[in-house]
């Protein structure tokens, strides 16, 4: 069943600098997930990144490269302020994700009471 990846903590999602490593060797994808190394040299200003930061807000929470990290790394893809986790949930379910303060929730389309206008 395929899953997706989640913060199940205050503070917000985000990988460790060991886990981004990974995930754009397996993507082959140098700039994946927005996400900053220190060194990182980004286009086209010529910026060299000082320290590893990121949010992963805009990444593809089902990205099978990233479930596979989180899985094969464990508490050690944790970025700073983050508890990665993963739910399985059926082919083709419609979700999003709740966030507040960073602790994220996935909801799917079936999970709610939906209100309908009449």
């Amino acid at each position: 069943m395929p899953k997706v990846a989640y913060n199940a903590c205050y503070g917000g999602f985000g990988l460790s600098p060991e886990a981004t490593r990974r995930v754009r060797d397996l993507s082959g994808d140098p700039l994946w997930g927005g996400f900053c190394l220190k060194g990182d040299v980004h286009e086209p200003t010529g910026e060299v990144c000082d320290r590893d930061w990121g949010a992963g807000r805009d990444i593809c929470r089902h990205d099978p490269v990233l479930i596979q990290v989180i899985q094969e790394m464990g508490e050690r893809a944790n970025g700073q302020c983050a508890k990665l986790r993963l739910e399985e949930l059926p082919s083709g379910t419609p979700y999003r994700i709740d966030e507040y303060d960073g602790n994220e929730t996935v909801v799917s389309l079936g999970d709610s009471e939906w209100a309908v206008m009449p």
